[in-house]
């Protein structure tokens, strides 16, 4: 399994148990009580970013930026650019993961 297969699969696997939220739109519904982590993607407009990191930081919520090629097959399905996780174990998975790859890839550039 590539280094990214995991995460795409986790991906899919967390959206169909309905635990993830597509958009900005999600953000302003002040469902900031629900939302354990944001991923903002990087292809995301400039106020996209801005609007979803002051989010993030107002309401102390995880953000997770990712580049727009680690979960292409992911994105393709739908045009989205920020994603809300519901769910703390998802979020904590999704984060181990995201770090896991960031080893992976140090490990293949020695």
């Amino acid at each position: 399994m590539s280094r990214n297969e995991a995460l795409i699969n986790f991906l899919n696997l967390a959206s169909r148990s309905k635990k993830l939220r597509y958009g900005q739109a999600y953000l302003q519904e002040k469902n900031s009580h629900k939302i354990k982590l944001i991923i903002l993607l990087s292809n995301a407009s400039l106020n996209t970013a801005k609007l979803v990191r002051n989010y993030a930081a107002h309401y102390t919520i995880k953000l997770s930026e990712i580049n727009e090629t680690e979960i292409s097959r992911f994105v393709t399905k739908q045009n989205i650019k920020v994603i809300s996780v519901l769910d703390v174990n998802i979020a904590r998975k999704l984060l181990n993961l995201r770090k896991e790859g960031k080893l992976y890839e140090k490990d293949e550039a020695n």
